[in-house]
Order: structure tokens, then C-alpha cells, then sequence
């Protein structure tokens, strides 16, 4: 029952945001779509089939795949239901986002009438009309569970703040092992939903790989098994580079992870990188402005810099999303090699190590030994804050890589902007009339702001000269007591609510906000329609005092005693009574 209601709130906050948890299965499709075309590409390249035909021959006759004109790629026959093509791109969009383990996956998409069919049948519907995916709203129609996955599934993130070495000491040989079982799949994946998107993403390879030396190993002597192995392999495979491919969403690498914050300012951060976008660096020293949720494969008008038509490049994947396919190329072939190793070295009676038992017990080895192993975490953004000294980069190229790498200059601002808020609203002693009586009321309420929807910010690293504008809805209460205490009038408002932020420097600006909302006055047991404007000023930020990055249980104190950072001016407009305006000092209880 409780899970129930839980649900229900959840697939109404969802509502509300309508992509905040969904990571974009279009994106993931294509990426995964266009990786294993290339990996092919690669196999013919390197000799292990002499062309086109021969490749695909093999992948319909081992792993039971068509190619689908349609979709220009092979697909599993096993887990297709028509219209419904089940690409490798498919198996990534759908891992995770909408199953929690990969037996889920194939269980409900071997069932013809599976929810998960249905799933994938609306988001190619809306993708048939040039759209990135199906709307929530539609998906919590049939799957209200998807709200409860989506806000308890940690998985998609990295862990802000915290170093690459950090996130790939999250691999764990205990959870292998168990994996070696099905039955043990319960057990790993629910700790998995704890553990960050590249964590995820190193145990879940670490098996598929396994599986695919497997596959090799029995090619020989029981081709029925060995099939088996291959196939798990790769739906494996395609799980763990669903989250491979969220390493690289700019919105999934700024935020710390927890229910609540996934609740208050994490759906604000990934909305805001994934569209303003972030500079990132990886281990081979590239740098480059990575883009997120249906921000991937956009446009970058390059051509805006050109003098000559003959100049402009006409694309259709971008350097960003490039960089992501060839990472999931190298995931892939990965696959590969597990399985020709050992079914070379088996038919020739040698006996290589499985990678499972090269898995390091000691968590002070676990980053050499997925650096040595996986060479996608080259190309994969690296987490803010790392220590770069202990990788090998150019000496020459270290400073900049590591003012790329440093903490996000704003980050902790724009979180104050665009996250979900609670502010504390403590109104003056007195409430004055424009004709000048006096009612000697005290007002206390509280605000609820939701994440700006609309804004337009300046990404620039020297801030100073610049304005920000901020948008979004607000909905407040409040209470008014007399020199008695005693409750005299209540007040119920909603509308909307503006942030302008002018930056006198590079750190320093001064804000202004307003707001503008209509609601319910009840007083001397009346209820009347009121107008209720407002116009604040926060100076606090051009004093140096506002400094976001503050643990809350020290903020919320310092706006208490110190002095409000934030001070407004609120008109009162209710049918029959005189104009009135309220002194009010605004405290953020939730940053």
C-alpha cells in the first residue's frame, strides 16, 4: 500500500516534469544503433569476416538476427515482436529506464503483450513523428511503476564532486560472482540501483565480457550453449552501455544523489546541462562541450563562423555524439574479443584467464584494472574534481585539463535558481494601508517555488556585465496574527515568479525577484478573491554572502540571525478593502 501511494505521488511529480527522469530513448536507440553498425564495420576492417554479408551471415545464424531495412541494422529475432524491431539500440534505450536487470528485459520482450512491448511500440510511434521518445505522461498510463523505478534508480549519475578513481572502486568481484548464478540477480542489481552510471556500467561490462569468453569457450565442443552465452553476452552488453552512454549526458554528471535531491534541485541541474551544456575533459586530453538529453546530436552551427558556402560541412552526427558512439564501439568489440580469444585459444588447447579472475580483491586496484581492461573510459568525460596527476597526461597539457576538470564555476548559483525551493516568509510587525491605518498584524508564511522552466543565462566564465533571467511557478501561504497572537487571517496564492540577476563581477551580482500571484483571503470568517504582487531585492549576493556551496544546517541559521538576504515588498489587492503592502524578509529553507 505504501509503495502504492508512493507510486502515485511519484508519476504526478513526473507529470509535472515531463523529462526529468526519462533519459532520452531515441538517444540512446541511435547511439546504440549506429555503435554496432560501426563495430561490424570494424570487424570486417580487421579481418575477422571478409565483408559485409559474411559478418551479418554470422550474427543471423549465432546470435539469431535479421537485418531490417527499415531500421539499416540486424535485429533479435528472439525478442521481436512485429512491428516492434528489437535493435541493440533498442536493448540500450530500454535497459534501466525501464526494466531494472537484463532477465527483465528479455522476459518481457520475448511476452507479445508485455507492458514493455507497448513501451517500445509508443516510442517508435513518436519517434515516427520526429519526436525523441513518448511523452510520461503516455508511459505512466500503462506503467505507473516507471515513477517509482525512475526516482529510486541512483544508477544514471555520477556522484558530483567525487573522483574517477571513487566512482571505479564501485566494482565489486562479489557481485560477479553471484551474477554467475540467475538467481543471484535480484540481490546484485538492487545494490547496482545505488551505485553511480560508471560504476554500473564497469560491473556490468566485467560480466558481459565474461559471458562472452564463455560463448568462446564451448564454440566447439557444445554449440547450443556457447549460442546462449553469446546472446546473454550482448543483452548484458547493451544494458551496461546504457549507462556507458549516460556518462557522457552533461545533466547526469552535476548532481549528488538521494531521493530528496533527486526530489528538490537534481531534475533543475539535469535539465539545465543537458541543454547549456558542459566542458569536460577525458583521459586521452580531448576537450569538448558535451550536451545532454535530446541536446546530444544538435545542431552547432558551425557554419555561423564561415565566410564561404563552399566551407560549410553538412553532417549528420555531430563530434559530441560521435564521441559516444565510438565509446559504445569500443564497449562492443570488447564482446568480441572475450569470445575469439577463447575460442582460438580453447581449439588450439590453451587456457586463458577468465576476466573474472582478474578482478582485484583489493579496492585500491580496481583502477588499474578497468583503465588496463576497458578502453571506453578514455573517452568518457572524467568527474569533476579528479586528482589528474595520477594518470598519464601530457605534462604540457595538465594545466589546462585540470581548470576543465575543477569544480563547476556557478554550479551552486544556478542550483539556487533552478531548483524546487522552500522559503520561510517572516512579514513586518505591522501592515500599513495606503490610507495610512494601521492593523498591527504579523504574517508568517511559506513559499513553494518550482524549478524555473523558462530562463535565459549568460554561460560565460567571466560573469561580470552580464543578466540572467529566471521563470517559473510559485504557490504560498501565509498567516497573519495579531499583538495577541491570535490568527486573523489566512492566505492562499499561486502564480508566477521572476528572478533577474545583474553580475557586477565574476562572483558578485545583485538580484532582483518578483512575484506575481492571485488567490484566497480569508479574514473575520470571509473568503475574498486577492491580487497579491510582489517586488523583492537581494542584496546578499553583492555583500559576498551568499554563498551556496554552505551546508544547509549553517545557511539557514546565518539568514535567521545574521540579517535576511533577501527583503520584498508585497501589495495586497481583496475586493472592499483598502490596498495594502507587507514588509517581508525571505529565508531559503532548501537549497
Amino acid at each position: 500500500m505504501k509503495k502504492t501511494l508512493f507510486t502515485l505521488l511519484l508519476s504526478f511529480t513526473l507529470l509535472l516534469y515531463a523529462d526529468v527522469f526519462s533519459y532520452d530513448f531515441g538517444e540512446h536507440r541511435d547511439i546504440g544503433d549506429r555503435a554496432f553498425t560501426q563495430f561490424i564495420s570494424q570487424l570486417i576492417r580487421e579481418g575477422f569476416f571478409k565483408d559485409t554479408t559474411e559478418a551479418v551471415d554470422f550474427f543471423e545464424s549465432y546470435l539469431n538476427m535479421q537485418y531490417s531495412k527499415t531500421e539499416n541494422s540486424l535485429y533479435f529475432l528472439d525478442l521481436t515482436h512485429e512491428p516492434n524491431e528489437v535493435t541493440y539500440g533498442v536493448l540500450n534505450g530500454l535497459s534501466g529506464d525501464h526494466e531494472e536487470n537484463p532477465e527483465s528485459v528479455r522476459d518481457n520482450l520475448n511476452y507479445k503483450y508485455s507492458i514493455l512491448n507497448q513501451i517500445l511500440f509508443l516510442h517508435n510511434k513518436f519517434m515516427a513523428e520526429f519526436q525523441h521518445e513518448s511523452p510520461n505522461s503516455e508511459i505512466l498510463s500503462i506503467d505507473p511503476s516507471f515513477a517509482y523505478l525512475a526516482v529510486t534508480d541512483f544508477s544514471h549519475f555520477y556522484d558530483y564532486g567525487k573522483s574517477l578513481r571513487y566512482h571505479l572502486e564501485q566494482l565489486e568481484r562479489s557481485d560477479l560472482i553471484l551474477l554467475k548464478s540467475p538467481s543471484g540477480i535480484p540481490e546484485v542489481f538492487g545494490r547496482l540501483k545505488k551505485i553511480t552510471s560508471l560504476g554500473k556500467y564497469v560491473t556490468l561490462h566485467t560480466f558481459a565480457v565474461y559471458l562472452a569468453e564463455l560463448a568462446g569457450k564451448y564454440y566447439s565442443s557444445d554449440t547450443a550453449r556457447s549460442k546462449a552465452y553469446f546472446f546473454y553476452a550482448f543483452l548484458y552488453s547493451a544494458f551496461a552501455d546504457h549507462f556507458l552512454e549516460d556518462c557522457f549526458a552533461s545533466g547526469h554528471i552535476v548532481v549528488n544523489r538521494s531521493i530528496f535531491n533527486a526530489i528538490i534541485n537534481n531534475k533543475g541541474l539535469h535539465d539545465f546541462y543537458n541543454k547549456t551544456g558542459l566542458q569536460v575533459m577525458n583521459l586521452n586530453g580531448n576537450i569538448w562541450k558535451t550536451y545532454g538529453d535530446h541536446n546530444l546530436n544538435k545542431p552547432d552551427e558551425n557554419w555561423r563562423r564561415l565566410k564561404d558556402y563552399a566551407d560549410i560541412k553538412i553532417i549528420t552526427v555531430t563530434p559530441k555524439e560521435q564521441i559516444v558512439i565510438d565509446a559504445v564501439t569500443l564497449s562492443v568489440n570488447e564482446i568480441w574479443t572475450g569470445f575469439y580469444k577463447f575460442r582460438n585459444d580453447t581449439a588450439n588447447n590453451s587456457y586463458p584467464v577468465h576476466i573474472l579472475d582478474l578482478v582485484p580483491g583489493q579496492k585500491e586496484r580496481l583502477q588499474s584494472f578497468c583503465l588496463e581492461h576497458f578502453a571506453a573510459l578514455k573517452l568518457i568525460p572524467v568527474p569533476f574534481d579528479s586528482d589528474l596527476d595520477e594518470y598519464k597526461l601530457n605534462k604540457k597539457d595538465l594545466p589546462t585539463l585540470k581548470r576543465v576538470n575543477s569544480l563547476i564555476e556557478n554550479r551552486n548559483f544556478v542550483r539556487s535558481r533552478v531548483a524546487n525551493s522552500f522559503m520561510l516568509e517572516l512579514g513586518s510587525l505591522n501592515t500599513f494601508s495606503l490610507s495610512g491605518t494601521e492593523d498591527d498584524v504579523s504574517l508568517f508564511g511559506l513559499r513553494f517555488n518550482l524549478s524555473a522552466q523558462f530562463y535565459k543565462y549568460n554561460d560565460t566564465r567571466n560573469k561580470g556585465g552580464t543578466f540572467d533571467n529566471w521563470f517559473g511557478l510559485t504557490g504560498s501561504f501565509n498567516m497573519g496574527y495579531n499583538r495577541n497572537w491570535k490568527p486573523v487571517m489566512r492566505q492562499y496564492k499561486a502564480g508566477g515568479y521572476y528572478n533577474g540577476d545583474f553580475w557586477v563581477s565574476k562572483r558578485r551580482y545583485i538580484g532582483v525577484f518578483s512575484y506575481i500571484e492571485v488567490g484566497l483571503q480569508n479574514k473575520d470568517d470571509l473568503n475574498k478573491a486577492m491580487f497579491s504582487p510582489s517586488l523583492g531585492l537581494q542584496l546578499g549576493p553583492l555583500l559576498g554572502l551568499d554563498d551556496f556551496s554552505l551546508p544547509r544546517w549553517l545557511w539557514i541559521p546565518i539568514q535567521m540571525i545574521v540579517l535576511p538576504l533577501k527583503l520584498m515588498i508585497n501589495l495586497n489587492v481583496v475586493p472592499g478593502q483598502m490596498p495594502a503592502y507587507n514588509l517581508f524578509g525571505e529565508i531559503d529553507l532548501i537549497l
